[in-house]
């Protein structure tokens, strides 16, 4: 690993650390899909405009994790490809093999 590779971190004081430690730097988190806030802020709406519009049928429901709903960033049923498509109701994005 060279030098330009490592990020240095202060340690508190108190710690048990002397102080520099060289760690690895970290590459950002690749995100698969989002959560309702981040879905709403990254096409422009609040959350609750966001949700009103998912209730209206305006918006695709997106994809249930668990007890977490996510929406797809990428791909044929993600929010960018929906976008593209010119931002369908729920009920015909979800005929073209949308989100459901």
């Amino acid at each position: 690993m060279t030098e330009q590779n490592l990020s240095h971190t202060q340690l508190p004081q108190g710690s048990g650390g002397a102080g520099r430690v060289s760690r690895p730097a970290l590459e950002p988190c690749l995100r698969l899909a989002l959560g309702c806030r981040e879905a709403a802020k990254a096409i422009g709406l609040s959350e609750r405009s966001f949700r009103r519009g998912i209730s209206a049928g305006r918006i695709p429901q997106g994809i249930k994790i668990g007890g977490r709903r996510v929406w797809p960033l990428e791909g044929p049923n993600g929010v960018k490809s929906w976008l593209a498509a010119g931002c369908p109701p729920d009920g015909r994005w979800c005929q073209k093999g949308g989100a459901a």
